[in-house]
């Protein structure tokens, strides 16, 4: 079953050069492409055959780890990165499921379509290996070791995957404690929110995610505030890198947040606003180790509470100051010019869940939203050594203006030599190299606090991809796709209010016509056809955020119950 959403937009028209043009579509179709890339295990990734297959077998007894992605360019399984870009990709579907396409099935994200929106099928790879990360309470925090993936070679999966276990080869070892609250909270804040999404197309699954969602929120619960990233000297060392979040308290709100839109229990909702940081600092960072915002947006779906929308509103108001925007775009100077264009796309899609719950009304959260997605995709007179209309995401070049061709990425190399020597050959000499793949959908880390970017292999502050680098960016880009492809004529639809009146739960209105309301996800719970003036009782509705249309006039209007 497919699903609709109504956004919001009154009295706004904006014409865009027709120099200008993107495909909001085709961009949306590649960014959710490029997880296709990033399946570890035998789940027939495009980009590999079966590889690393006996992951979990290091273990006493052995377990079944096979599966879920390699977080970046390398074939690390990193938790609470993956966990975290899940819950985004969720999110974005979540509040904008018109802005998602189906062009694809799961094997081998080729078509035909399969009837399920592709960005499900795509992180349904990675929460079916959270799923499977519970491991009786023992969480998996990561599979892999950073020192023997990179010791080994600059090998593409399979390869790899069969050399000894101290040059990145089966069985790898895992790394387990379930002492970890942030890794648990994002996994249960992922599999809530997939339980939502997916029960559209497979009750069985929803049920098993939400299960598994109660029993990782359960076993959180039960644990200090603790937070973690990686667990080997590599990847941070010492041995736990704190690179993941200050608090798990962000994750654990998230996931109350998600549980309690997915089962209405009252129980979940307590456990959100307890764990929800109300007093959070508006300039804090939107990135992996921070679901705060994410939570005050489920809130406020849910409750329809203003101080939830006001974080939202004083987060942006923070960040969207010029201060915060040099080299034409958004982005943070502290960053170090490691993988700047993920903040960029997170800031985003974060003004793009700001504009639809606030109704649509404010054109600076969309502009925002909107100028971003299009800096990325290649709207710019050239910065640095950047040529103008460069596009940061791999196979898109509607503006002209070229993409990356040399990203830090192994199987996108794909050399099957038991050693660096291609790796060196292309690093030494940029361009010398084929590619045995190109690694369509993308996004790079992007310009450095120059505004310099390096299209080189071992340049992987600049050339390298995530699955969290294209999560914020995806969400933003989806809600772009659903609202300018409203376009008429080169023009946005303009919206008239509704004469209405709510009191209570009564609803009045004044007006003729086919009258559909809609909730914050799109889903209509109410149709009638209306007769100069009815009065309808809406006392089953649960609160939160409605939306009003009045099929055929163009006319809409907004209500919260509380």
């Amino acid at each position: 079953m497919k699903r609709s959403i109504f956004t919001l937009i009154f009295s706004v028209i904006i014409v865009w050069p027709a120099a200008a043009q993107h495909d909001y579509e085709k961009a949306i179709d590649l960014s959710t492409y490029f997880l296709g890339a990033q399946r570890s295990g035998d789940n027939d990734s495009w980009i590999h055959g079966a590889s690393h297959t006996q992951d979990g077998a290091s273990l006493v007894p052995s377990v079944d780890l096979e599966g879920g992605w390699h977080d970046c360019g390398d074939y690390i399984k990193f938790s609470f990165t993956n966990n975290w870009a899940a819950t985004m990709y969720l999110a974005g579907i979540h509040f904008f499921p018109a802005g998602y396409p189906d062009n694809y099935s799961t094997a081998f994200s080729a078509p035909p379509s399969n009837g399920i929106p592709d960005i499900l099928d795509e992180v349904k790879i990675q929460t079916d290996f959270i799923i499977k990360s519970y491991n009786g309470g023992a969480v998996v925090q990561q599979v892999g070791h950073g020192d023997y993936d990179h010791s080994g070679s600059f090998s593409e999966p399979v390869t790899m995957s069969a050399q000894p276990v101290n040059k990145g080869g089966d069985p790898r070892p895992v790394y387990i404690d379930g002492s970890f609250t942030n890794i648990i909270g994002s996994a249960a804040a992922a599999l809530a929110l997939m339980s939502i999404e997916y029960r559209y197309y497979d009750v069985a699954y929803a049920d098993e995610c939400l299960q598994a969602a109660k029993d990782f929120f359960a076993l959180g619960k039960t644990k200090a505030d603790k937070s973690c990233g990686s667990e080997d000297c590599f990847s941070g060392g010492s041995p736990c890198y704190n690179l993941s979040s200050k608090s798990s308290n962000d994750e654990m709100a998230m996931a109350a947040a998600s549980l309690y839109a997915a089962t209405s229990e009252s129980q979940y909702l307590t456990d959100a606003e307890n764990y929800y940081n109300a007093s959070e600092w508006a300039g804090e960072v939107m990135y992996y180790g921070n679901m705060n915002l994410l939570a005050a947006a489920m809130l406020y779906e849910s409750t329809g509470t203003e101080s939830y929308l006001n974080k939202l509103k004083d987060h942006f108001d923070y960040h969207s100051n010029p201060t915060y925007s040099t080299l034409g775009f958004y982005k943070y100077q502290w960053s170090g010019g490691w993988g700047n264009l993920q903040y960029t796309g997170n800031e985003a899609f974060m003004a793009a869940i700001l504009h639809l719950l606030d109704g649509g009304t404010e054109s600076d959260y969309y502009d925002f939203a909107k100028n971003n997605v299009d800096f990325i995709l290649g709207s710019h007179d050239g910065i640095g050594n950047i040529p103008a209309n460069f596009s940061f995401l791999i196979g898109y070049n509607e503006l002209g203006g070229g993409y990356p061709l040399r990203p830090h990425h192994k199987a996108a190399f794909g050399s099957t030599r038991l050693d660096w020597s291609l790796f060196t050959l292309e690093s030494n000499t940029p361009g010398s190299v084929a590619y045995a793949f190109e690694l369509k959908g993308a996004l790079v880390g992007g310009p450095d606090n120059s505004g310099n970017y390096s299209d080189e292999i071992d340049v992987f502050q600049n050339s390298e991809v995530c699955t969290y680098y294209n999560a914020g960016f995806s969400g933003a880009l989806a809600y772009v796709n659903k609202v300018e492809n409203n376009l008429v004529t080169g023009e946005k639809e303009v919206f008239v209010p509704l004469n209405f009146k709510l009191v209570g739960k009564q609803l009045s209105i004044y007006e003729s016509g086919e009258l559909q309301m809609l909730n914050s996800l799109g889903q209509e719970v109410f149709a009638q056809k209306l007769n100069s003036y009815e009065l309808i009782d809406l006392s089953y509705l649960n609160n939160g955020v409605y939306f009003l249309k009045l099929n055929g006039q163009n006319k809409t209007g907004r209500f919260i119950i509380k």
